[in-house]
């Protein structure tokens, strides 16, 4: 009889290891349990959002590591044709430009200035700048996407269950299941925490040394901007624009809003609390990064209303790499998180991985990098990212 599983959480390796599992084993119970309801759509305003929803995300190959550059086009050929995927897979390619004295992401053809100008207009390139293009990259819609995802797990047999999981349930050092915040009790062979940046924390309260889960809580902000119907036409085809330490800026959604990537990530405070509103001045200096890149490249934008402003944040672990690892001294617990803001676009094959790790077939380059007390990789695996000061964030409950 197939071994049943519990995921606690709904992102992007919650969602997938369930499913995967689901596949694998048709008759296996498999319960998906998040906090969020299934008809909860995205807050509007300022609030702390997991990186797992967003109004796109992109998707590359590009890694100082080979063993994820492989992991990627492998997600990138199921993107391409896969369902539920493929209907919200864009390859925009994107356009880098960068001082001549180069970037981290100086990979592609030369773009002249001439193309640029006729993509973007506007744009106020200085002299000393190189444009380099590559078609390869894409984004895709991301809520859109993890929302089709877990309806998708529902149809083919995942119990989706909207609750908040409160404790761990135990039959001696064996963890069996877990109990909701209203008393709700679910029980399984397998247990997996993929709860982001609040996997830690959800450990420590549940009583489980969590040491050997080396990560932090790191953030990025993000900003949108609402176009008219005419600025959309202008721009629903452009490529990408990524500004090697800055950030990225996405073409526009299906309903106009094209939104930035501030890539001078930021160490967070504690999360442990889970929807906590915000409250960040319109002039915050974080957000005015984001806008500076628009008015650089869209000056003809400046008066778009702002769509949203948001703290988007993961876990962020020493190197970059994931934690998909059994929990030492713990037996049915798991986790798998460390997202490291490079996560996402692994939506539809990082859950294969779980399940491997699951049945302790994992390759064994992954579990020399992905286990629990594992070598810290020599390099950063996405170090364009790599948080480098602090936020202090006021908060109210």
């Amino acid at each position: 009889m197939a071994k049943s599983l519990i995921v606690v959480g709904a992102g992007v390796f919650g969602v997938s290891s369930a499913l995967a599992w689901r596949r694998r084993y048709p008759d296996a119970s498999v319960t998906l349990i998040d906090p969020k309801p299934l008809n909860d759509k995205n807050p509007e305003g300022n609030w702390i959002v997991p990186t797992s929803e967003d109004t796109g995300k992109i998707i590359r190959t590009a890694y100082v590591s080979s063993s994820y550059t492989e992991l990627a086009k492998e997600a990138i050929g199921m993107w391409e044709v896969e369902e539920p995927y493929l209907k919200y897979w864009r390859k925009s390619g994107w356009v880098v430009p960068e001082k001549i004295e180069a970037g981290s992401l100086n990979k592609g053809t030369d773009m002249s200035r001439e193309r640029f100008f006729e993509l973007f207009p506007n744009a106020l390139l200085e002299d000393d700048e190189i444009l380099k293009e590559d078609k390869s990259p894409g984004w895709v819609e991301a809520s859109a996407a993890l929302a089709a995802t877990i309806q998708t797990a529902i149809r083919e047999g995942v119990n989706y269950v909207p609750g908040e999981a409160a404790g761990l349930l135990w039959n001696v050092g064996t963890c069996i299941g877990v109990k909701l915040g209203d008393g709700t009790e679910f029980r399984a062979d397998f247990v997996v925490l993929a709860m982001g940046c609040w996997t830690k924390d959800f450990l420590q309260q549940s009583g489980v040394t969590s040491h050997g889960v080396n990560c932090e809580v790191a953030g990025i902000t993000v900003l949108g901007i609402q176009l008219n119907e005419r600025e959309y036409e202008q721009y629903k085809d452009m490529p990408m624009i990524a500004i090697p330490e800055k950030g990225e800026i996405l073409p526009p959604t299906r309903d106009g809003v094209i939104k930035t990537n501030n890539a001078i990530s930021f160490h967070a405070p504690d999360l442990s609390s889970r929807k906590i509103p915000l409250i960040l001045p319109d002039n915050h200096p974080y957000f005015e990064e984001n806008i500076a890149m628009l008015a650089k490249y869209f000056p003809g934008l400046k008066h778009a209303p702002i769509a949203f402003r948001r703290y988007c944040f993961d876990a962020f672990t020493p190197k970059q790499d994931f934690i998909i690892s059994a929990l030492p001294g713990y037996e049915g617990l798991h986790v798998a998180t460390g997202g490291s803001f490079h996560g996402w676009k692994f939506l539809p094959n990082i859950g294969n991985y779980v399940a491997d790790m699951l049945e302790g077939k994992l390759a064994a380059d992954w579990v020399d990098k992905w286990a629990i007390g594992a070598k810290l990789s020599a390099e950063f695996i996405h170090p364009d990212i790599i948080p480098k000061r602090s936020a202090e964030i006021t908060t109210q409950e």
